[in-house]
């Protein structure tokens, strides 16, 4: 892929990104959802072994699960590789999963199984998510006992098992 194919991709997955969260805010900062998918984009970009479909998923790693778009749309507009990307970054929990303990077991399992270049976005969604509460918290509460951090912790865990400790060299 020569480099103008490469920042065309990540341009139109930032631009498609932008357009499906237009009003879509951060609930820790009250921020437009983008400032947070350019912080992970940022963060993917910075690793040695990212691809530009990487940035791209990584732009687009909340469409589906928060923006109920379809995934079919995402394999038309940016290729397998990305689509295949950001399906493996979608939560498949649903509702009739049970309670948020089997939801994020769910989760963690599915993120568990996913390829390298998905942990690392994913690593990168959950550093921004967790330097959102250390910087803005919410008033009173403590961090230590948000169901967020409960999860970035246990997922953590898993991608530092054997295979993930590749990730942490990449």
């Amino acid at each position: 892929m020569n480099a103008a194919v490469n920042i065309d991709l990540i341009t139109e997955a930032r631009a498609f990104a932008a357009q499906h969260h237009r009003n879509h805010r951060c609930r820790h900062t009250g921020e437009p959802h983008t400032v947070h998918l350019e912080a992970v984009a940022r963060l993917v970009q910075a690793v040695p072994s990212a691809t530009p479909e990487m940035v791209a998923a990584a732009w687009l790693h909340d469409v589906v699960d928060e923006q109920e778009i379809n995934p079919r749309d995402i394999r038309e507009a940016f290729g397998d590789q990305v689509a295949g990307l950001v399906g493996e970054l979608t939560d498949p929990a649903n509702l009739e999963d049970g309670d948020r303990g089997r939801h994020a077991e769910i989760n963690r399992l599915h993120t568990a199984m996913a390829s390298r270049e998905a942990r690392v976005i994913k690593l990168a969604d959950l550093a921004d998510h967790a330097r959102d509460i250390l910087e803005h918290g919410r008033g009173d509460a403590d961090i230590y006992d948000s169901p967020l951090w409960e999860l970035a912790w246990s997922r953590v865990g898993l991608y530092f098992s054997n295979q993930g400790r590749e990730l942490a060299r990449a």
